[in-house]
């Protein structure tokens, strides 16, 4: 699968101003909206699907976002198959979740790794396997995931499976990456005006987005 480039859109300057209209004119942002998609705008087919998951023109409507997302993902976006798998998780139909991140990680896509290794650790959809989860979140963390370097920080230094505060100190490697990998985080929240991912940015197991 070959990822969907932002800067092969051609529309794409045309489809931001359409979702900043959402705010002040929904009618006419979302016809603008689907115009563009109609011409083959996968941006404008993920921001169709925001909107109708956040009901911009009245009540959620699940069905059509789903419906607005599979239309995207037909272009082998990444980032189209990261959001619906999202949406799935909502729903928790925690099977095409994991088909969709499945996608989407393949094509090394740091979000959808960092939610597959929360599916791994919790055991949605797949057979719990820490091991595996890991594997997920360090593809994730050297691209500079937060949410994965989180959730490494907890296993590698609490232990995997947390045991207990500190308890990943009884295997001293894993605990010293975690510490690195703490180091990491630190430095980029001092330095960075920005986050290193898109999302999702929150970093610690308490962020789930998988219940237990």
């Amino acid at each position: 699968m070959a990822a969907h480039r932002w800067i092969d859109e051609p529309d794409y300057d045309a489809a931001s101003r359409a979702q900043s209209q959402l705010s002040t004119d929904v009618q006419q942002g979302l016809e603008n909206l689907k115009e563009l998609a109609e011409r083959g705008s996968v941006i404008s087919k993920i921001y169709l699907a925001e909107a109708y998951e956040k009901g911009v023109a009245g009540d959620p409507d699940l069905a059509t976002s789903v419906d607005w997302l599979r239309r995207a993902t037909e272009s082998g976006s990444s980032y189209a198959f990261y959001k619906l798998g999202r949406l799935w998780l909502r729903t928790r139909q925690y099977a095409r979740a994991y088909e969709a991140f499945r996608t989407a990680a393949g094509d090394n896509f740091a979000p959808a790794q960092a939610l597959l290794g929360e599916m791994y650790l919790k055991g949605a959809a797949v057979q719990k396997n820490v091991d595996r989860a890991i594997e997920f979140f360090e593809q994730a963390a050297s691209q500079g995931n937060l949410y994965a370097m989180g959730w490494l920080i907890t296993l590698y230094v609490n232990g995997a499976p947390p045991r207990f505060f500190f308890g990943g100190i009884l295997r001293p490697k894993r605990f010293l990456r975690g510490l690195s990998i703490f180091c990491r985080v630190m430095c980029q929240a001092i330095f960075s005006n920005s986050a290193a991912d898109d999302e999702p940015m929150l970093t610690g197991p308490r962020h789930g987005y998988i219940p237990r």
